[in-house]
């Protein structure tokens, strides 16, 4: 029960980042802390990025209670992806020297074109790592039913 309400939860944190950015809501631009630069944009932003591999996590029930070591491997690897999404905000907020991540008025690397070309990287591999491993771990998973299936011949034989 615990696993289905913390799917739910991080659905809902997802979609509702995902609903806020594609519909330009004007939520997005209210600053949460007053007297601050922080968006609810950068937070909801971050909040759907860290959510987005936590969903696997809860939804595919092998990771979240590992059976296998093969599982408990991507599970580490998931931990891992978690905590490179949990460092976006940090890293970008060092790229761009605010927490708006606006960037082009520096003189320096910080907050320049130079570096927002690195936040576009960033944000870009934040969100595609939990597709690939998604895409990896299904291939792996189907592959190694196919040999249990087949037995010690082999996939292919």
């Amino acid at each position: 029960m615990k696993r289905i309400l913390l799917l739910i939860f991080f659905l809902f944190v997802f979609i509702g980042s995902i609903y806020l950015l594609v519909t330009e809501s004007s939520l997005l631009t209210i600053s949460l802390i007053k007297g601050s630069s922080f968006p609810f944009g950068t937070f909801s932003t971050w909040m759907g990025l860290i959510a987005f591999p936590l969903i696997l996590k809860y939804g595919i029930k092998p990771l979240y209670i590992p059976i296998s070591n093969y599982h408990k491997s991507y599970n580490v690897i998931l931990q891992m992806i978690v905590f490179f999404n949990l460092l976006w905000g940090g890293i970008s907020y060092g790229l761009a020297g605010n927490w708006s991540f606006s960037f082009g008025q520096s003189e320096g690397f910080r907050g320049s074109a130079e570096a927002f070309r690195y936040f576009e990287t960033i944000s870009f591999i934040a969100l595609i790592l939990p597709v690939f491993f998604v895409i990896i771990y299904g291939i792996h998973t189907y592959y190694i039913k196919e040999i249990n299936q087949k037995g010690k011949r082999g996939f292919l034989f």
